[in-house]
Order: C-alpha cells, then structure tokens, then sequence
C-alpha cells in the first residue's frame, strides 16, 4: 500500500482504524476481515519462526546424533560352520565432531536468516505515521484471509473512502484485477 498527501495538511494514519476489509462469497453475504497491528503480526510471525526452529533443532539433532558411527558387515563361508556374516560398528569421534560442527552452522545460518526475515517485515509493516503535504509513505498490512469470492478494502483518509476490490484466482488461490 502506498499513501500520498496531495493536501495541504498532515493527515494522521493508523492502518488498523484507517483500513477496513471484508470478504464477499458467492452469495454475496460479507465477513469483515481483521487489519492486524504491526505487533500482532510480528507476534504471529515469531511463533511460525520458533515452531520452525524447533523442526530444524530436532532435525539436526536427528542428524547430529548418529554421526561418526559406522556399520560394516562382513559375511562368508566357512567349511566348518557354513555361512556366517559378522556385524562391525566403529565411532569416530572425529567425523562426529566435524558433523557437529556443520550442524551448529545450519542452525546458526537458519536463525540468522529467520531474523533478517523479521526485519525485513517488521520494516516494511504499515505503522501509525503522520503523512505531511507532499510525502508518501509505503507499507504493508497483514488480513485475516477468510474464503470467498472477492475482498474488498476500504481505506478512509479524513472522510474520503477509497474503495479496493479484488477477485480470488480460486485455482491459484491469489488476487486478480
């Protein structure tokens, strides 16, 4: 979203009071659609971003604990006793070390790249802003998403309702014009 003070006064903007959405299905009746603050939807993110670190801690872990083991069978046949195989297990605390080593890593490349993605949003999330005569301010808004046909946003700016609709793509499940 993108807002621009044509006016000649400060315009104050609070997304969550100045937005409203809502969802029409095919029978025309509407949902209203919930505008998440910056800080409910960073609260959202961060439990979406703690489950999926603890998935890649226990995948590592996973991972991690078997490393340095190693199995061999040996098998072959002896006239006294006929067939016999023979199961080898070896730890090697090296490799299992160095399988640590790179595990740290992933989790330290995954943590850090769950934290740029934060940021990123966090940045780019619209805020309460006061807009002056000739500025405009960018950002974005997170909707509860509800099925239907079509949802219509309306943005109210000092009593002037801009109206947004957009259809849902039902086969790719995103907005068309």
């Amino acid at each position: 979203m993108i807002i621009s003070n044509n006016s000649t006064t400060p315009i104050e903007f609070v997304p969550e009071l100045n937005i409203a959405a809502y969802s029409v299905d095919n029978q025309g009746i509407t949902t209203d659609l919930q505008i998440w603050t910056c800080d409910a939807y960073l609260k959202k993110v961060n439990r979406a971003q703690t489950w999926a670190a603890i998935a890649m801690g226990f995948s590592e872990g996973l991972a991690s604990a078997n490393a340095g083991y190693s199995t061999s069978t040996t098998t072959g046949y002896s006239n006294r006793t006929g067939h016999f195989s023979y199961t080898t297990t070896t730890y090697n605390a090296t490799a299992a070390y160095q399988a640590n080593l790179a595990s740290q890593q992933r989790l330290a490349n995954f943590s850090q790249a769950l934290q740029e993605e934060k940021n990123i949003k966090q940045m780019g999330y619209m805020k309460k802003n006061t807009i002056y005569p000739g500025e405009s301010v960018s950002g974005y808004v997170h909707v509860e998403r509800i099925k239907g046909e079509r949802v219509v946003f309306v943005v109210n700016i000092e009593g002037a309702e801009y109206v947004y609709e957009w259809k849902f793509d039902k086969k790719a499940t995103y907005l068309i014009d």
